[in-house]
């Protein structure tokens, strides 16, 4: 099991909830207790416009414990007897879909350790798959936001890294997801 697997191995048996799309941020799905998260404006360098501009704006939402951000990223849903939709998809069917994967408990999370391609399977049927969207991508396509305070983000270059969320991150966080974790 990698570093990225041992991270996303901490939702196993939580209920997944208020899984939201949206054509600008993607995808994100909370998990356990939820609470009211308050994230002030602030500066953030990116290549990705659209991360900009969100980070421009104070945003009040109700959370999870744990919420994973599928951002850079493309994203398949099947669920039993439904169709399988992705971020193309139109949207009342995108959120019929998400409206199954609400409750649902994961099971099971692998991710490649070079690509980082991730499955996600679920109690009731659903798999959630993501990938990149390009070969030589340095983008988080997604992040895993941790009671702890800290952020397990996966890169599209088989990197990682988990640090607090108010760190500023640097190239020297960034690891191999292959890496043995510090035990």
């Amino acid at each position: 099991m990698n570093i990225a697997e041992l991270n996303l191995k901490e939702l196993y048996g939580i209920v997944c909830w208020e899984c939201k799309w949206d054509c600008n941020l993607n995808l994100s799905l909370n998990f356990g207790q939820p609470s009211l998260s308050i994230v002030e404006p602030k500066d953030v360098k990116t290549d990705n416009e659209k991360i900009r501009i969100f980070h421009r704006y104070r945003h009040v939402t109700l959370r999870g414990e744990w919420l994973l951000w599928i951002l850079g990223a493309y994203w398949k849903l099947s669920i039993p007897d439904f169709d399988t939709v992705t971020s193309a998809s139109p949207y009342k069917k995108i959120q019929m879909a998400l409206a199954r994967l609400d409750g649902q408990k994961l099971i099971n999370a692998g991710v490649h350790p070079s690509t980082s391609a991730t499955c996600l399977t679920f109690d009731l049927g659903a798999q959630l798959t993501i990938r990149r969207t390009r070969i030589a991508d340095h983008e988080n396509i997604w992040s895993l936001y941790k009671p702890d305070g800290c952020v397990c983000s996966v890169r599209a270059d088989g990197r990682y890294n988990n640090i607090p969320k108010t760190h500023a991150v640097s190239e020297k966080d960034w690891m191999p997801i292959f890496q043995k974790p510090n035990q």
